[in-house]
């Protein structure tokens, strides 16, 4: 505002115009000394205001202001001008400290400069929230991608395949040394029968919502689920930081105390039985569209009967199995996921038989199983409580 006004008014003749405009008898106000110095004040000022207007321009497009703030600018420059105009003539006298007053097309360009440059700013800060908005959006969708991804393929997996060359084949990893434990829910086919499909999955829901708690406390890693039945498994690296056999043990009784406490919180019966098997297979990612790290081999056999031929709300284990738990027993002495194991008790069953009076021999396990006992046994089956009403 302050570089038009200078601007407008440089002219020289503009003290003639104001000496036609106040009459002869105010010619003493503008006396020749005083236009004088008020010309060259307004040659100085002229100069300084190419200067300001440049330097406000580049201030203005280098460092945008927020739109509500220039929404300022035109009711200032309203303001301005009235105040500007009623400031000029002080006591019938030019007062040389006020500024000038533009002329009316030069303050219509400066208003028409501020109203674009507001218009800039507006279209400016849009995009700039448009983009926030995006960017935000976007970093909540990869949260959400990783957090489905980290729950589909162990973390070091995942690791591994992030920095993989495009076209590369996914790796397979084989264990040596791995257990795995399998559950399988008793009466919840009978159950499922009785509700609606969105009350089956809010049930399977929480329950392995449950399991999942446990697995993260146990240091196991969830392989997978098929219908009810709950897969998990600890090997060497990259599968799991751990690598204790004694561990996925405990989880198979974590497993049956979740499910007691869930029947009981739904006034339902179900109770379940778990498999806990130990040798080597292979992992890896057998598709690639649907992409899920799973365990391939023999032992993913051996874990099914042993979890379809178990004792309900007993955890059974096969000879591999006992044998390393034995093993970690003696090594690392009494730990305190171990004093939750009392001991051992083998089975004298001439061979398994599963619920559906299938029949397994022990050779398929690898020889005869065992049944773990805990400090807190469960009842085979969990009281029924009514529900009240």
């Amino acid at each position: 505002f302050l570089s038009y006004d200078a601007i407008s008014n440089a002219q020289e003749n503009w003290v003639d115009n104001l000496q036609s405009r106040f009459g002869v008898e105010d010619s003493d106000v503008l006396s020749e000394n005083f236009a004088a110095r008020l010309k060259q004040h307004w040659r100085h000022t002229s100069i300084n205001s190419f200067m300001f207007f440049f330097a406000s321009w580049l201030l203005c497009t280098s460092h945008p202001w927020p739109f509500g703030i220039c929404l300022i600018f035109p009711i200032t420059c309203v303001a301005c001008g009235f105040l500007l105009r009623s400031s000029f003539w002080m006591d019938g006298s030019v007062n040389l400290m006020s500024l000038y007053y533009s002329q009316t097309v030069m303050h219509i360009i400066f208003i028409v400069f501020v109203l674009l440059f507001g218009r800039t700013t507006y279209h400016l800060e849009k995009d700039s929230r448009g983009r926030f908005k995006a960017l935000k959006n976007l970093e909540e969708t990869r949260h959400r991608f990783e957090n489905i991804l980290s729950r589909l393929m162990p973390p070091k997996i995942l690791e591994e395949m992030s920095e993989l060359p495009p076209g590369q084949k996914f790796p397979s990893h084989p264990y040596k040394c791995c257990t795995v434990a399998q559950s399988d829910l008793s009466g919840f086919t009978a159950l499922a029968s009785t509700c609606t499909p969105e009350q089956v999955v809010e049930l399977v829901s929480d329950l392995f919502g449950r399991f999942d708690k446990q697995a993260d406390l146990r240091g196991v890693w969830k392989v997978e689920t098929v219908g009810d039945a709950y897969i998990a498994a600890a090997a060497e690296a990259p599968l799991t930081e751990s690598n204790k056999a004694i561990n996925v043990v405990v989880f198979g009784q974590d497993m049956i105390r979740e499910v007691h406490a869930w029947s009981m919180a739904n006034y339902i019966q179900v109770t379940c039985r778990v498999g806990v098997a130990h040798g080597e297979c292979i992992g890896g990612i057998a598709s690639s569209h649907m992409r899920r790290y799973h365990l391939f081999g023999d032992l993913m056999s051996v874990v099914e009967v042993l979890e379809s031929t178990g004792a309900l709300s007993r955890v059974q284990i096969s000879p591999a199995c006992y044998e390393k738990v034995q093993k970690e027993l003696r090594e690392d002495g009494p730990l305190e996921v171990e004093l939750e194991v009392l001991g051992f008790t083998l089975r004298s069953e001439d061979a398994l038989f599963t619920s559906k009076g299938e029949t397994h021999h022990y050779d398929e396990v690898g020889g005869r199983t065992y049944l773990v006992d805990f400090k807190n046994p469960l009842p085979a089956e969990p009281p029924l409580i009514q529900r009240p009403t």
